[in-house]
């Protein structure tokens, strides 16, 4: 993941959010809190990393299962979609920005994006 300063147009930050060794990991990215925040999930763990730090976060927000895709919403919370097959429907979880699940829906075979209108 870079940042890139704008003003001089030149990375001024690089994290590395997974390591190249070998083994399969997924990876989802979303930017919440108004461009402020990064949310990302490998594998089944959720992390949120606020676009000022220095270094990764040293503790993941929360955990899930089965994650295919994240979103954020305009209020801060956090959309886990949820693809446990590629036969069988898919699951929309929404989470408060601290990791509290708030409710769910089930929807169509592997949801992998939201999109959200202001």
């Amino acid at each position: 993941l870079v940042r890139i300063n704008t003003s001089t147009q030149s990375v001024d930050r690089v994290f590395t959010l997974i390591e190249a060794n070998g083994n399969t990991q997924k990876l989802n990215i979303a930017i919440g809190n108004n461009g402020t925040s990064v949310y990302y999930a490998i594998d089944n763990d959720i992390y949120k990393l606020g676009i000022d730090v220095t270094a990764l976060p040293s503790s993941k927000l929360f955990t899930t299962s089965g994650i295919y895709g994240l979103g954020t919403s305009y209020n801060q919370q956090i959309w886990v979609l949820q693809a446990p097959s590629f036969s069988s429907s898919g699951k929309v979880i929404k989470y408060s920005n601290a990791g509290t699940a708030i409710d769910s829906v089930s929807v169509g075979i592997g949801p992998n994006g939201v999109v959200f209108n202001p």
